[in-house]
């Protein structure tokens, strides 16, 4: 009988440590997982801040690349006003002296005024602006 308990207590000592075994096995199963899914987390986590930092500098180098473009775009615009206002002032000399030309007043006189022309060529008077204004002040009061 003795035989038999001990054989029984072997079986039990053996189903025992064989538990504590897998239990051990087990644990170092688990802790195995939840490391390489500590460092998965890890990784990942790495991962996404490297490509919110990789898109964040993609879109600040886009919005400094805009500025530039935008500033070229302006200076090429302020070029172009320039050239036009240049254009412009020469066009309306370019028109001022055409309208003022002697020869179209004096056809327009005698086509439509039925004046004769003068032998001799008109003689301009230039006048200080500040003794016109002086004149016409005058006039004005007079007027009055």
């Amino acid at each position: 009988m003795r035989k038999a308990a001990t054989l029984k207590q072997s079986k039990t000592t053996r189903k025992r440590v064989q538990q504590r075994k897998r239990r051990k096995a087990q644990q170092q199963f688990k802790k195995g997982f939840r490391q390489a899914l500590y460092g998965f987390y890890t990784i990942s986590i790495i991962f996404v801040v490297l490509f919110l930092l990789s898109l964040s500098f993609l879109l600040y180098q886009w919005k400094e690349y805009q500025i530039v473009e935008y500033g070229k775009e302006i200076q090429q615009l302020r070029t172009d006003i320039y050239r036009l206002n240049s254009q412009v002032k020469h066009n309306q000399a370019q028109i001022n002296t055409d309208l003022m030309k002697y020869y179209r007043i004096a056809r327009i006189a005698r086509e439509k005024l039925g004046l004769v022309p003068s032998v001799q060529e008109p003689v301009v008077f230039e006048v200080d602006r500040r003794k016109l204004e002086y004149y016409a002040r005058k006039d004005r009061k007079a007027q009055e």
